[in-house]
């Protein structure tokens, strides 16, 4: 089934509390304890141009508040575009290709 899910950025509370991370969409988001959210894109294309952002995201990865669990995965296609878009896995440690989610 086609879904957009592969194009999200998930991230998890892992401080051990519930905490307001400011720097997560558009106004923030509040997380519980091991809490996830999944924010469309990947997180650093939101953080672009604020430097404020960068520096708590990177801070709260440091201190242990929160977790990247995925990403949008790499998106590749043949130079000589013979074949279509593919995306990159990890399968039991073995890099690998699959057909995008949107497919």
């Amino acid at each position: 089934m086609a879904t957009a899910a592969c194009l999200s950025t998930t991230v998890k509370n892992i401080s051990g509390v519930e905490q307001y991370f400011g720097y997560l969409g558009s106004h923030g988001v509040r997380l519980g304890i091991d809490e996830e959210v999944d924010l469309f894109g990947n997180l650093s294309d939101y953080l672009i141009g604020n430097r404020r952002k960068q520096a708590a995201l990177q801070r709260g990865l440091t201190n242990g508040d929160i977790a990247v669990v995925s990403s949008p995965a790499v998106v590749l296609e043949e130079v000589d575009g013979s074949q279509g878009a593919q995306m990159l896995n990890l399968d039991g440690g073995t890099v690998g290709v699959q057909a995008p989610c949107w497919e």
